[in-house]
């Protein structure tokens, strides 16, 4: 979902909106690059760890902003989130490490049709999820990710230790 949602629906100010906003992509990103140096090339963590740390990274920033709807909170998340970039790129990283190296190819096709269908159901759900609890709840979008994060954490931490 969709953090700038939260990022509105917390200042209600054009201005403050767009200076929290300039905030968040420029240091998701900026540590994001940091983090990779660190993550890969100093500590040498093995992907599956870095996939760990990414969904930790994410459910930590989802309950964040769905918590605390405030703009101090987004401030607080944007960091606290900024590995969950890595999830795709060290899930792919593993999957090219696990398959034989005839089907990469393959294996790496069907993951990206799934990164570019999944989006539509997501939306689906969430759009609905969103409109059905706006009014008592509108926050209850973030909870919701950080449930989908938890779970993928749970399958995750069973694939990697079991």
């Amino acid at each position: 979902m969709s953090k700038h949602l939260a990022l509105f629906l917390s200042t209600r100010n054009p201005k403050e909106y767009a200076n929290l906003a300039a905030f968040s992509k420029i240091t998701s990103t900026g540590l994001l690059a940091l983090s990779s140096w660190f993550l890969v090339k100093k500590w040498a963590l093995a992907d599956g760890t870095i996939v760990f740390a990414a969904l930790v990274s994410s459910f930590f920033s989802e309950v964040i902003i769905g918590t605390f709807l405030t703009p101090l909170a987004y401030y607080i998340s944007v960091p606290i989130g900024s590995l969950s970039g890595f999830s795709l790129i060290s899930i792919r990283s593993k999957l090219s490490k696990l398959v034989p190296r005839e089907e990469i190819g393959r294996i790496l096709s069907l993951s990206s049709t799934l990164e570019a269908v999944i989006p539509f159901a997501a939306s689906f759900v969430y759009s609905n999820l969103f409109a059905l609890s706006i009014s008592w709840y509108p926050t209850l979008i973030y909870h919701f990710s950080a449930l989908v994060v938890l779970v993928n954490l749970v399958v995750h931490w069973f694939e990697e230790f079991y």
